[in-house]
Order: structure tokens, then C-alpha cells, then sequence
């Protein structure tokens, strides 16, 4: 198996993460988005992360972008993991798991206490990943229930709240 590189994106990525996420996801409408979402003020670029087999050769691609979750009374500092992308010919390898816990640990570092995905649910359970709405959190996405998870990067909130996961106009337009 090679050896897996897990860092923050550089500006030199930008059109090869577009391209992983153009054949990963097998449509331009993921990279499209993909577009918008950096130009929000939601974009962290700590928390764009690329993985390469090889030196300057991504081959993998995650976004970890800040969101919005409210109780109305207390916020709770947020990310929303999307889109996560390997190229067809390195899937199955560990490489989406790698970028997932990489990107979570610079969450951590973030202070960043909930991490949200909408899609993949049998995936992102093997990380610990839950069901949000039974743990009293809502969207304003159309998303399935299966799909709609999260992961408390506390270990204390859980169960204890409950919040509004606000997504923003990109998501809305692209998802809804």
C-alpha cells in the first residue's frame, strides 16, 4: 500500500482538487458547488484538505466547511463535511478515512465541537458518526434522515442539545 500524505490544500491544488472531485463524483455539479463554497466566508483553508500517494499528486480531496448550529439561545462552533472525493483508481484504499480523521483533528484544533455529513451513512458510521435528528438536531437541508449524521468532537454535547444546522446559499440552490 503506498504511503498517504494528508495536508491542507495549497493554492496550486485548486484545479486538481476540482478535477478529483469532477471524476469522483461523476458529474460537474459537485465541482460547480465546490466553486461557490470557497468564495463563502464559511471557507477555512486549514480545513481543505488534499491527499497525495505521490509528492504534488492529490489524489484525494475533503471540505470541511464551517456551518451555522443553533439552539437560539447558544451556538455551537460547526463544520459540515462535503464534498469528500478519491479519485475511481485509489478508492478502496483508506484514503477517504484518512482525510476524514485528518480533517477532523484540524477541527479539533479549530475548536470546532460538531462535525455534520449528509450523505454516506454506512461510511461515516464506521467513524463514529450518528444520526443527527435523533440527537435533537434539525436542518434547513432536504436530506434524507440516514444521511443527515453527526459527530461531537466534545464528547459532551450530544444527547445534552439540541440545534438548527443552517446551510448557506450554495447548499440551498445546489441540494434543495
Amino acid at each position: 500500500m503506498p504511503t498517504i500524505i494528508v495536508r491542507s490544500e495549497t493554492p496550486a491544488d485548486v484545479p486538481g482538487t476540482a478535477g478529483i472531485v469532477r471524476q469522483a463524483f461523476g458529474r460537474d455539479d459537485a465541482m460547480l458547488l465546490l466553486e461557490a463554497l470557497r468564495k463563502t466566508e464559511d471557507f477555512v483553508p486549514r480545513l481543505s484538505m488534499v491527499a497525495e500517494v505521490q509528492k504534488g499528486q492529490p489524489v484525494g480531496y475533503a471540505l470541511f466547511l464551517r456551518v451555522a448550529c443553533s439552539d437560539g439561545k447558544t451556538s455551537y462552533p460547526s463544520a459540515h463535511l462535503y464534498p469528500l472525493a478519491v479519485l475511481p483508481q485509489h478508492q478502496k484504499q483508506g484514503i477517504g478515512e484518512r482525510l476524514v480523521r485528518s480533517g477532523l483533528e484540524h477541527c479539533r484544533a479549530l475548536d470546532i465541537d460538531l462535525v455534520f455529513v449528509t450523505s454516506a451513512p454506512e461510511f461515516f458510521s464506521r467513524m463514529g458518526f450518528q444520526p443527527a435528528r435523533p440527537m435533537n438536531f434539525e436542518t434547513n437541508l432536504k436530506v434524507s434522515e440516514q444521511a443527515f449524521q453527526v459527530l461531537d468532537l466534545t464528547g459532551k454535547l450530544l444527547g445534552k442539545t439540541r440545534g438548527l444546522v443552517s446551510f448557506g446559499r450554495p447548499f440551498l440552490e445546489t441540494l434543495s
